[in-house]
C-alpha cells in the first residue's frame, strides 16, 4: 500500500543525513557524489559511504569505486537483484574540479514515479553535477552548492502510471505537504523550499509523452544550515536581492517575476556603467496597473 497516510510520507525518499561522521566534514561534491550513487543504485547512504576509503585520490580514482560498491550492495540485496537498473551517468571532471568554488556549477534532480509494489509512490534522483556557462544571482551571492533544482512529475491523471491511477488528489495532497514541512534534511544540509517555477518541457519528452518529464514543475530548494554552512534563513537572501521594505507595495505578481529573475541563469556583466546612466523609476500602484 501507498504511504499517504503520513504528511511527512515523502521525507522517506530522502537518506536522512545518514553519512559517517568521518564524511559530514568533506566537500559538499563528494557528499553529492555519494548521495547520487546511492539514490540510484536503491542502497543505504551509509553502508555506501563505510565501504570507501576515506581519501583523496582524484575523482577519476573515486568514481570506480563508488559504482563497484554500491553495485556490489546492490546485488547482496536480495528484493533488488533482479530488478531492471540503469547506472548513473558520471560527472565530468571539469563540473567536479569547480564544484566548491564556482557558481556555475548547478545541482540538479527530480521525484519520479517508483515501481508498482513500492511502498512509497516517489523516488529521488539526484543528476550529475553540471558545469554550465551561465549562473543566477543567488548562487553568485550564496554559492551554488545552497541551491537545488528538484523537477516535479505531472500528477494529471492522464500522465500517471496505472497503478496509480486516480490517486492525483491524494499525491497532490502529500507533495503539498511536504513542500510545507520547514526542513528537508539532505547531505548534511537543512533545505527548504526558496520558489517554484514551471519546468521546461523537452521536445524529446513531448514526443515519447514521458509522464515524469512533461507537464511538471521545479521547486528550487535553498539549503539554509549544514556542515560547512553559515546559517542563513530564505528572508535574509530574499532581502539583499529585493529590500523587502521597499517593495511592500508591489503586487505580489510582480513580486514573483523579481524572484524569478534572480534565479535565472544570466553572464556577469562585463560593462561598468556611470551612476548617471542609471534613471529610477517608482513602482505604479497596483490600482493604476488594473486600469
Amino acid at each position: 500500500m501507498l504511504s499517504f497516510t503520513s504528511p511527512h510520507a515523502l521525507s522517506d525518499s530522502f537518506p536522512v543525513n545518514d553519512l559517517p561522521p568521518s564524511l559530514l566534514k568533506t566537500s559538499s561534491s563528494l557528499r553529492w557524489e555519494l548521495t547520487r550513487i546511492a539514490l540510484a543504485y536503491d542502497v543505504p547512504l551509509h553502508d555506501l559511504a563505510s565501504s570507501l576509503p576515506v581519501r583523496d585520490d582524484g575523482y577519476d580514482a573515486l568514481w570506480p569505486q563508488m559504482v563497484e560498491t554500491a553495485g556490489r550492495l546492490r546485488r547482496e540485496h536480495v528484493a533488488l537483484a533482479s530488478k531492471k537498473f540503469v547506472p548513473p551517468l558520471q560527472t565530468r571532471n571539469n563540473a567536479w574540479t569547480a564544484a566548491d568554488e564556482s557558481p556555475n556549477v548547478i545541482r540538479t534532480g527530480k521525484l519520479c514515479f517508483r515501481s508498482k509494489g513500492s511502498p512509497l509512490a516517489f523516488k529521488l534522483l539526484l543528476s550529475p553535477l553540471k558545469l554550465e556557462v551561465k549562473s543566477c544571482r543567488f548562487a553568485r551571492r550564496s554559492g551554488a552548492h545552497r541551491f537545488l533544482y528538484l523537477t516535479i512529475p505531472s500528477l494529471q491523471n492522464a500522465k500517471l502510471p496505472d497503478y496509480l491511477s486516480g490517486q492525483t488528489t491524494n499525491l497532490r495532497q502529500r507533495l503539498q505537504q511536504w513542500l510545507l514541512v520547514p526542513e528537508k534534511q539532505l547531505m548534511g544540509y537543512s533545505w527548504t523550499v526558496f520558489c517554484t517555477r514551471a519546468a521546461k518541457t523537452t521536445k524529446k519528452a513531448n514526443k515519447r509523452g514521458d509522464a515524469e518529464d512533461f507537464g511538471g514543475y521545479m521547486v528550487v530548494l535553498f539549503a539554509t544550515k549544514g556542515y560547512g554552512l553559515q546559517a542563513v534563513e530564505v528572508g535574509d537572501i530574499l532581502n539583499w536581492f529585493m529590500p523587502l521594505h521597499l517593495n511592500l507595495e508591489s503586487p505580489v505578481c510582480k513580486a514573483f517575476a523579481r524572484i524569478d529573475l534572480g534565479i535565472t541563469m544570466t553572464e556577469i556583466l562585463r560593462y561598468a556603467l556611470l551612476a548617471d546612466f542609471l534613471r529610477f523609476l517608482e513602482d505604479l500602484p497596483y490600482h493604476c496597473i488594473q486600469a
